[in-house]
């Protein structure tokens, strides 16, 4: 994954909420179609989840 870990927030906080659009909206450019192109590839589960936690 491409992610950068997010500075400013605490694990009961986090600065970007761990949503989709949450974090889309946190994202620019090919950032963000780089989170969109692991999202739709991602399975339901597990799978997506660590998409999500590592952006």
């Amino acid at each position: 994954m491409s992610a950068q870990p997010g500075h400013g927030g605490t694990p009961d906080q986090p600065r970007v909420p761990r949503t989709i659009g949450g974090i889309s909206g946190a994202l620019r450019g090919s950032r963000r179609a780089q989170f969109f192109a692991e999202l739709l590839e991602a399975q339901q589960g597990a799978e997506l989840d660590g998409v999500l936690n590592a952006w």
